[in-house]
C-alpha cells in the first residue's frame, strides 16, 4: 500500500517511497523496538 498516495495528487518520489516502504513492519514491531530502546537506555544510565 502506497501511504503517500492518498496524501497528494503526485506520486512521490523514489526517496519517499523507500522511506515509507517499512512502515507496514514497523507497525508490528513497535512494542519491541520501545522494549529495545528502553533496555538501551538503561544500560547506558548503568554504564555513567
Amino acid at each position: 500500500m502506497n501511504y503517500l498516495h492518498n496524501r497528494f495528487r503526485k506520486e512521490a518520489d523514489k526517496l519517499a517511497q523507500d522511506y515509507i516502504a517499512s512502515i507496514p513492519f514497523d507497525q508490528r514491531l513497535y512494542r519491541q523496538d520501545i522494549e529495545g530502546s528502553m533496555a538501551h537506555v538503561k544500560i547506558l544510565t548503568n554504564r555513567g
